[in-house]
């Protein structure tokens, strides 16, 4: 049952990319924080995170096999 709340939610464009937005902040802020303090692992570690967030962003979203709908 949660399980299946959490999915529904999840799989609103709306907030999958709010939640990407959120992980480029952090992102952002990692890499500028590694670049000026010459730490290069927050640097890779804010590269990362921005992949992450270019992952999660709403055009990832799919439809599942079973979903009625167009051409497929």
């Amino acid at each position: 049952m949660i399980r299946g709340a959490i999915g529904r939610w999840w799989s609103k464009p709306g907030v999958r990319l709010r939640i990407a937005r959120v992980l480029v902040v952090v992102g952002a802020a990692l890499g500028l924080i590694g670049v000026l303090t010459a730490r290069y692992g927050l640097l890779f570690a804010g590269i990362i995170v921005v992949g992450l967030a270019a992952g999660l962003g709403p055009a990832r979203i799919r439809k599942r096999s079973g979903d009625s709908g167009g051409s497929q």
